[in-house]
């Protein structure tokens, strides 16, 4: 091999150095050891993880010894530098995680080439990759180095479905449950935090639940669902639950509390409800009154104030707000920024009741007849009246006078006005079918129904007898009239 050799000095802060370097023929130039990247995924898929992903990777190489080599390929998080470990997270291990592929040049035939195999490993959406390829040689000294850059597609975070305030009364089972999806499909862990004393909840199906709510105020309850990977994205919703004395609400009609219907009046039952009593006597309705509020909150989640009729420490008489949809609903009473009751309700299209003239949906009808003469005048004739004697309402019996009148019982009652059609309404007096002439809302007063009933004429003579009405396929109280 023809080889010189040169010196050259050079001057530095007054020290000589000398440099030697040889000089080479060029017919005698050893090739360098190289390698490159010839082709790799530069868009990696999603996944956190994604396992049994395997990419093929290509790699040049060249000016390869007459020795062995191995390629060692692995994969790094760009921001950070650090490896992809077996444990599919990243950890400062380099040669853990690393793919390694022989080359045997031993026989001089592999100087250069191309290698494409097939690497299993598992990658996580939300990183930045680098993919690096070492040449080693014989020695185990790296001799060349390639790299390329790689980004997975976007990761989206995990959605929290909407929890909201909760209500609770005092003693009474409170749970719902959590839930959470990722637009991506990635595996989501639900967590809570802050959670009240004697209150669990189960990571695994969402649900919180507790026993036997203490009265009081519990802010800042945590719920959070986070995505399964070494860096995850979140999503949480803090949440007040309020524990209140129970409320139980009830049609202002049948007073049953079985379901309650949109419009209708409803009285709710607690105790220190309201600061004293007060009647409106405005309209609209208020919605305060005696320091008093009502807050139905539907099954869609949206938040009314009832219109109120009349407060007192024990009652509130109340409208359920128009525009509420069917489904379970909460009920809280507040006066000023204290929860004072909590009741839940099932709202329904219908849920009629019949107002009774005693005010406890039982016995005689809050209700007139109204008389039509052949000639077309109109008289109307109360069907009930208050014995002092007996301190009582009692019955006042209708006179169906002669063939030609028609006398008709015209009833109060609420939750009837959503009815599906005037055949849907169904009425009996004394066991008797009476035509329905109307049902719907009176018109002169909020929440008041009217449902006009043509009296048979053969209930002549019964004497006291029960009024009944279907709407809906839904059965009222049963009420009393007297038939002379």
């Amino acid at each position: 091999m023809l080889c010189s050799t040169r010196r050259k000095l050079l001057w530095v802060g007054g020290t000589v150095l000398f440099f030697a370097f040889a000089v080479i023929s060029p017919g005698h130039v050893q090739a360098q050891e190289a390698i490159r990247f010839c082709d790799v995924p530069t868009t990696l898929p999603r996944g956190t993880p994604l396992p049994n992903y395997s990419p093929a990777l290509c790699f040049e190489y060249s000016g390869l010894k007459q020795e062995s080599y191995v390629i060692k390929a692995y994969l790094l998080e760009a921001t950070s530098g650090n490896f992809f470990c077996a444990s599919n997270q990243l950890c400062g291990d380099a040669f853990n995680p690393k793919a390694v592929f022989p080359i045997d040049n031993r026989d001089g035939t592999k100087s250069a080439g191309k290698l494409v195999v097939v690497r299993q490993m598992d990658v996580f959406d939300y990183l930045s990759f680098l993919w690096v390829a070492d040449l080693h040689n014989q020695a185990g000294n790296k001799a060349a180095s390639a790299t390329q850059s790689a980004n997975s597609t976007t990761n989206k975070a995990p959605v929290l479905n909407a929890i909201g305030n909760k209500g609770a009364a005092v003693g009474q089972l409170l749970e719902f449950v959590v839930s959470a999806s990722d637009p991506d499909g990635d595996a989501v862990n639900l967590s809570a935090q802050n959670l009240p004393t004697g209150a669990t909840f189960d990571a695994a199906s969402g649900k919180f639940r507790w026993p036997s709510p203490v009265a009081g105020t519990y802010p800042d309850i945590l719920f959070k669902a986070t995505q399964a990977g070494p860096i995850p994205l979140s999503d949480a919703e803090l949440i007040t639950i309020i524990v209140s004395p129970p409320l139980a609400s009830v049609s202002a009609a049948s007073f049953s509390g079985a379901s309650l219907a949109s419009e209708s009046i409803a009285v709710a039952f607690g105790s220190n409800l309201a600061t004293g009593t007060q009647v409106a006597t405005t309209l609209p309705l208020p919605t305060s009154l005696a320091g008093a509020q009502v807050l139905v909150k539907d099954s869609a989640g949206t938040e009314r104030l009832a219109p109120l009729f009349f407060a007192a420490p024990g009652q509130i008489n109340y409208q359920i707000p128009p525009g509420i949809v069917t489904g379970a609903a909460t009920i809280t009473v507040s006066n000023g920024n204290t929860a004072v009751g909590f009741g839940t309700t099932q709202i329904e299209v219908v849920a009629p009741g019949l107002f009774a003239a005693n005010a406890s949906g039982q016995g005689v009808a809050a209700a007139y007849a109204l008389r039509v003469k052949a000639g077309g005048s109109q008289t109307t004739d109360p069907v009930a009246q208050f014995d002092t004697a007996q301190s009582k309402f009692v019955s006042v019996p209708i006179d169906l006078g002669p063939e030609s009148d028609q006398v008709f019982l015209v009833l109060f009652g609420t939750g009837i006005r959503f009815r599906s059609a005037l055949s849907a309404v169904t009425a009996k007096i004394g066991g008797v079918d009476a035509q329905v002439m109307f049902a719907g809302p009176q018109g002169g007063f909020v929440g008041l129904d009217q449902v006009n009933l043509l009296i048979p004429r053969s209930l002549a003579g019964r004497g006291e007898v029960d009024v009944t009405l279907i709407v809906n396929g839904k059965l009222a109280n049963t009420v009393k009239v007297n038939i002379k």
